[in-house]
C-alpha cells in the first residue's frame, strides 16, 4: 500500500521544484497548454 505521507511529501517537493504535476502525468498539448 502506499504510504500516504510519503505521497504527500513527494508532492510537495514536486511543487517545491516548480514542476508543474500534470506536465508528468500527462503528455496531451491540451493538458500541458491549459492549466
Amino acid at each position: 500500500m502506499l504510504n500516504v505521507r510519503l505521497y504527500i511529501e513527494l508532492m510537495e517537493f514536486i511543487k517545491a521544484q516548480g514542476i508543474d504535476i500534470s506536465k508528468l502525468s500527462f503528455s496531451r498539448p491540451e493538458v500541458l497548454q491549459g492549466k
